[in-house]
């Protein structure tokens, strides 16, 4: 029995292994295969079960790193909601329409993430000047180092002549382009990223408003999806 076992161990090890290195090239396909071949032979016992449980993890595991900039804010929101329905509630009590009493609930959440946003658009609005500012820059020294070699090479082509220098002088343009090239991506990520922060804080407390407004219906028909 332990050498079975083992014996399933390093087979499920070794093709793991094959599964993730496959995984840049080919995607999620070798995975699932892999998973399944694991599968089949168990699938009637809890063996089985328990594959497929952890297969269906994983899965899902993957599923929200890929959406996580949708699912982020929606946990938050939901988190939020949570902590602020006995407010809410509190305030219905009080004859205040729930919508209201929402909206009541979320306003220094709301004032908070306004002066986050506030905080972070000078930020973007900065890397965006320094991106107008840089690639002007860029160009001209990568022009300025291009136009001697050029006249150069203008001569060197009527002699047929190619010495090491000007290899040289091509080696450290191509190093100037892809320094240019690498700072542009940088600026740009980062753009991109602190875009995609503020879309996350400005959707939270729209998410949070409408699962407060109606958070014991969604409350009680989670706790009727628990069998």
């Amino acid at each position: 029995m332990t050498e079975t076992w083992m014996a399933r161990a390093l087979l499920a090890g070794t093709l793991l292994l094959l599964g993730f290195l496959l995984y840049p090239v080919l995607g999620l396909a070798p995975l699932f295969a892999i998973a399944f071949i694991l599968w089949y032979p168990t699938r009637h016992g809890s063996d089985g079960r328990a594959v497929f449980a952890v297969v269906a993890f994983l899965f899902v595991a993957w599923i929200l790193h890929q959406v996580r900039w949708v699912v982020y804010p929606l946990l938050a929101a939901m988190l939020i909601a949570y902590w602020l329905d006995p407010l809410v509630d509190r305030l219905e009590r009080w004859k205040l329409p729930r919508a209201l009493g929402a909206l009541i609930a979320l306003l220094p959440i709301a004032i908070f993430l306004a002066v986050a946003a506030l905080v972070l658009i000078p930020t973007l609005v900065n890397q965006l000047e320094e991106i107008t500012t840089k690639v002007p820059d860029a160009i001209a020294a990568i022009q300025s180092q291009l136009e001697p070699l050029r006249s150069r090479l203008e001569l060197l082509s009527r002699g047929g002549q190619m010495p090491d220098w000007v290899q040289k002088g091509l080696e450290h343009v191509g190093s100037l382009l892809k320094a240019a090239i690498a700072g542009m991506s940088g600026l740009g990520k980062g753009v991109g990223k602190a875009i995609q922060l503020l879309g996350m804080l400005a959707l939270v407390p729209v998410l949070a408003f409408y699962l407060l407004v109606d958070w014991d219906r969604i409350r009680d028909g989670l706790v009727g999806l628990v069998p």
